[in-house]
């Protein structure tokens, strides 16, 4: 069972997040959700993932208030959620989508590392960094100025490239422990799919990088996904695995 949390915002409608189990494939059981942040707009509107995360950073000019409040919010629900759960020496840790463009903005920077500070002071879970939202050129040195913002605040960090990349070294020489594959929910056709997620873990493994996959919307696909060799499997198709 997923859970949630909801707080308003004047701004952009009612935001909230969904923590979602994380199944571990061919390893032991881990405490681990993935966030999905969510929003109800003031018009009725609902919106998910990546498209909360990414409002303000589409235009030519970024709108910086708006990501800053979204990863404000978003990390002020992660914090509730590892701290009810951590009580009693429970280790939890909760995976987070982090639109990289918004590490380039000193207010964003600024809050998530405040963010984050308090999350370290106030819970006994940890948190893993999801980056997305790449540009399609960049460097090792780009990377680097990345890893150094989240690194202090995380068990580790991983990437979403976009996809069809199939080339994850750099990744791998910044010192990345995975990356990730979005199924976005959609129950795909299995022969459709399938190679794509054999190339994609052949891609992990030969970076020596943990694949993960989420938004599996089906069993078909979660089989799928496990036989490719993804370890971290999560969304509505892995739910029946969960024990």
């Amino acid at each position: 069972m997923n859970e949630s949390t909801a707080v308003s915002n004047s701004a952009t409608g009612n935001l909230s997040a969904r923590f979602w189990p994380v199944v571990v494939s061919g390893a032991p059981a881990e405490n681990l959700y993935y966030c999905m942040p969510e929003i109800e707009t003031a018009e009725g509107d609902y919106k998910s993932g990546d498209e909360v995360l990414l409002a303000g950073s589409t235009e030519r000019i970024l709108d910086q208030a708006r990501l800053t409040s979204t990863i404000s919010e978003v990390l002020i629900h992660v914090g509730k959620f590892l701290t009810k759960h951590s009580a009693g020496g429970k280790s939890i840790t909760a995976i987070v989508p982090l639109n990289v463009v918004g590490l380039g903005l000193d207010s964003f920077a600024n809050a998530f590392a405040e963010n984050c500070r308090s999350i370290q002071r106030q819970s006994g879970g940890q948190l893993v960094f999801e980056l997305f939202n790449f540009p399609e050129k960049f460097n090792l040195e780009y990377l680097d100025n990345l890893s150094i913002t989240v690194f202090p605040f995380c068990r580790h960090y991983v990437a979403r490239p976009s996809p069809g990349w199939t080339d994850f070294t750099i990744f791998s020489n910044c010192n990345f422990q995975g990356v990730a594959f979005d199924l976005m929910d959609k129950d795909w056709p299995a022969d459709r799919i399938k190679p794509h997620l054999k190339t994609f873990c052949a891609a992990a493994a030969a970076g020596r990088l943990d694949a993960y996959a989420h938004g599996i919307g089906s069993e078909i696909i979660l089989d799928a996904a496990r036989r490719a060799g993804f370890k971290y499997l999560v969304g509505s198709g892995v739910q029946g695995a969960i024990t």
